[in-house]
């Protein structure tokens, strides 16, 4: 075992009175967070408490997920311990990824409660339905149009934070007509520098954002299309733990959806989309004080994809489910120095390059009796990065003299699940897996990428192997009369 990187083990304990019902509530280790949840969910209570809240309150509400605070803005999400590469972040199960090599905008921040429908978090190999993974998956999904007797149907308000003297505005409208419905949201958050519980004001903690989707919806016989675009503008953001600030941070999003409930004879709640987002990001040291030498980093993301999923009709005891998906992603991150009295210095962070990613999952749910159900999933992805020519490569080859210009990886992640109901009053959940992820951009072609957390430059190596996770995870939940008693642990071993 001495080759362990990491050892992650958690138990928890929750006891909690529940009113009398004939109806039991089972709380699965996959957790998805509808906005329609019932009154007596404490985070939704939150949600509907505090208008002001962002998305990344919710997220840090949810069991397993855990936020790396930089500052106010641009929380980027763990899950039990991983982050990054490790774990996939969607929205609305589209691959999407940041423009930022410091790691400040993960996709999360362009989301709002407004246009926000659901959060879907599976751990470990088990997220594989997003794309391979040793950590697992967060994907939020966007709020739709509503078909409705009621043409019209909104809601808008305003919110004030003193501890940041902070603003949020807010408004959502559903229009709905005959088998045509369209819903649009738009949230504006403007905050200042924040003060802590002794009264310290914390300096470059400040941020501006405007967020705007809009959603068409039309019935056609057995078919549902649907089309979405979401604009995310952020501007003038602190992050008080790093030594630079975000100038602004630009997202758009579009997409074009199919629904069918009967697709086939064998197949059912067939959907298919396609998509197209882009980012715009740069870092800015302008604002700070003591500043050695001023620079720019500005960075770029473009992402465009596919993905068909659907269900087959169950056979005997087996319910099958599955996923393929396909997306190119263009980044390119660029730095230019300026030191006193001297010419401007120019590098890229990350080199000109792109990544072809080809996936297929499957799930198999099994019905063994009434007491047992089994839950096999597996997927594969076929990948391949290329690097472009130009000044980016010219800058790694100092280090590698025999770079290539292409790079592929075929990962692969699978899972087992067994759920067993001991007696009246234990069920058991018993989880196993084996993942596999492919390097990021940055951990291949990343150049003197600064590390705030231990003060290091990193340089990407492009032949880094792919990172695998064995796991396994034992829940087990009582029930009895009015009380609730849940005990979980989970391991995860990464040679």
């Amino acid at each position: 075992m001495k080759k362990i990187f990491g050892l992650l083990l958690l138990v928890s304990v929750h006891v909690w009175a529940q009113d009398t019902d004939t109806l039991r509530t089972i709380y699965l280790s996959e957790v998805m967070v509808h906005s329609n949840l019932q009154e007596e969910d404490t985070l939704q209570n939150f949600f509907r408490a505090n208008k002001s809240a962002t998305t990344e309150d919710i997220l840090s509400r949810l069991q397993g997920v855990y936020l790396i605070r930089r500052g106010s803005f641009g929380q980027e999400p763990m899950i039990r311990g991983m982050a990054g590469g490790q774990i996939n972040l969607t929205i609305d199960g589209m691959k999407m990824f940041g423009a930022c090599t410091d790691k400040m905008d993960p996709v999360s921040i362009y989301v709002e409660p407004q246009n926000l429908k659901s959060i879907d978090v599976s751990a470990g190999s088990n997220g594989a339905r997003m794309g391979s993974t040793v950590g697992g998956s967060v994907d939020m999904k966007l709020a739709e149009p509503q078909f409705s007797n009621t043409p019209f149907s909104g809601k808008a308000g305003v919110g004030f934070q003193s501890a940041a003297r902070a603003l949020n505005t807010f408004m959502n409208l559903n229009y709905a007509h005959g088998k045509s419905a369209y819903y649009t949201s738009l949230n504006y958050r403007k905050a200042n520098n924040y003060r802590s519980g002794g009264g310290e004001v914390i300096q470059y903690s400040q941020y501006n954002k405007l967020n705007f989707s809009a959603a068409g919806k039309w019935q056609l016989g057995n078919d549902i299309l649907q089309a979405n675009v979401l604009l995310d503008d952020g501007w003038d953001i602190g992050f008080p733990a790093l030594p630079m600030d975000v100038g602004y941070a630009k997202a758009r999003i579009v997409s074009i959806s199919h629904h069918r409930y009967r697709a086939h004879r064998t197949m059912e709640n067939l959907t298919t989309k396609i998509y197209y987002n882009t980012i715009r990001h740069t870092m800015d040291d302008s604002q700070r004080e003591d500043v050695v030498m001023h620079m720019d980093m500005p960075g770029y993301s473009s992402t465009a994809g596919f993905f068909a999923e659907g269900e087959l009709h169950k056979f005997r005891s087996h319910s099958f489910s599955f996923r393929t998906d396909f997306y190119y992603n263009h980044v390119l991150a660029e730095m230019t120095m300026y030191p006193t009295g001297e010419q401007p210095m120019y590098m890229q962070t990350w080199p000109s390059s792109d990544r072809a990613v080809l996936g297929f999952y499957v799930n198999d749910k099994i019905t063994v009796n009434p007491k047992t159900k089994i839950s096999i999933n597996g997927r594969v992805d076929a990948a391949q990065s290329l690097l472009k020519e130009g000044f980016g490569m010219d800058q790694l080859e100092v280090f590698y003299p025999d770079i290539n210009h292409v790079y592929s990886n075929v990962v692969k992640s699978f899972n087992f699940k067994l759920n067993r109901l001991v007696g009246n009053s234990l069920i058991a959940d018993v989880g196993i897996g084996y993942g596999e992820r492919m390097p990021t951009i940055s951990e291949m072609f990343g150049f003197y990428l600064f590390n705030r957390m231990d003060g290091y430059d990193y340089v990407g190596n492009p032949d880094l192997k792919t990172e695998k996770n064995w796991s396994g995870e034992l829940t087990l939940n009582y029930y009895r009369n009015k009380f609730q008693f849940s005990v979980s642990g989970f391991y995860n071993y990464l040679p």
